[in-house]
């Protein structure tokens, strides 16, 4: 049973989500240990704790997702990047074509995980971007977009303009190729969760945990994917990824 749900990422791709404040205190150095040198690098650069918090569940989360999906120990895993800067796996375990994305804010840690398509996924905490910076983004969103986002006024567009930004961010993340997707060149609906302009099929869903917006993208495929609420825990002195209702999945260190 435990894995059963990494096992099945061919039939229905998995997002999970993860609370940092969640993560035991005593839990963090064991975190740390299954980060690459490289990864340990970039967590000390960050000045403030808890963006170097963030990168590190993000990282971990990681490691024990795609390890529970391979077969594979968390340190072992190596990763490279696409021309764009995407991540992707690297050496003998490119070869399973699993395909994964993250997204973290300093509260919430996002994983996206799939075999055989695209996936991309972002996070953003609603409220966060000021009037100024929102309408700065928007403007640069497709006719159809701003025409959408007009329909609404104070608060509300606010919301619905973190929302667009959301979808659009994990459209352009699944694509793999970086800001050289123009944001006006696509469109997504808020409502019916579609893009036009990009070559699909795609398939998009979005979440709402806490006081933030959670969206994923798939290109190529047709069916959503599953979205389970996770956090890190040692059991019998190992990592596990335990879902918040409390079963079990996979992840060991």
């Amino acid at each position: 049973m435990e894995m059963g749900l990494f096992s099945s990422l061919s039939r229905q791709p998995l997002v999970l989500s993860m609370d940092v404040a969640a993560i035991a205190e005593v839990n963090w150095l064991d975190l740390r240990t299954i980060l690459s040198p490289a990864e340990c690098i970039r967590a000390d650069a960050f000045v403030h704790e808890a963006d170097r918090r963030s990168f590190i569940a993000a990282h971990a989360l990681l490691r024990l997702s795609l390890a529970a999906a391979l077969g594979a120990a968390p340190s072992a895993l190596g990763f490279t990047a696409n021309a764009y800067g995407k991540p992707e796996l690297a050496g003998w375990y490119a070869k399973a074509d699993l395909q994964f994305n993250l997204s973290h804010s300093r509260r919430m840690v996002v994983i996206g995980l799939a075999r055989g398509v695209a996936i991309g996924v972002d996070t953003e905490i609603s409220g966060r971007m000021a009037e100024a910076d929102l309408a700065a983004v928007t403007r640069s969103f497709a006719p159809a977009e701003r025409d959408y986002l007009d329909r609404f006024a104070g608060v509300d567009r606010a919301r619905r303009s973190v929302e667009m930004w959301t979808l659009k961010e994990a459209v352009i993340k699944a694509a793999g190729l970086g800001l050289s997707i123009p944001l006006d060149s696509f469109s997504v609906d808020v409502g019916g969760f579609s893009v036009d302009g990009l070559a699909g099929p795609w398939s998009l869903a979005a979440w709402t945990a806490q006081d933030q917006y959670i969206a994923a993208a798939l290109m190529g495929a047709s069916s959503a994917p599953r979205y389970v609420r996770v956090v890190i825990t040692k059991s019998a002195a190992r990592l596990r990824i335990i879902e918040v209702l409390g079963t079990i999945f996979e992840g060991e260190s």
